[in-house]
């Protein structure tokens, strides 16, 4: 986690939107495997902010397919708290 928190601020610095982007869904991605669901969307929601503002398809589908993954994973926890 701290590695992509050290790379969020060296491209913040930098000024490399694109490469923040990334940094962004790197760290939503940790929270995600540690169940951190509601910091996951939050980076993950600003990692596809970026990306939309810089128009780069590629990184709004990858961004969009982690918030999805996201819900998917959320809907499995509570079906298995649930017990379906």
């Amino acid at each position: 986690m701290e590695v992509y928190r050290k790379q969020l601020v060296i491209m913040t610095e930098l000024g490399d939107v694109r490469s923040r982007s990334y940094a962004l869904g790197n760290v939503g991605r940790i929270y995600q495997l540690q169940y951190n669901f509601p910091m996951a969307r939050e980076y993950y929601s600003r990692h596809l902010a970026l990306a939309e503002g810089l128009g780069d398809k590629r990184s709004i589908s990858f961004a969009e397919g982690s918030l999805g993954g996201l819900y998917q994973a959320l809907l499995d926890q509570c079906l298995d708290i649930s017990g379906w």
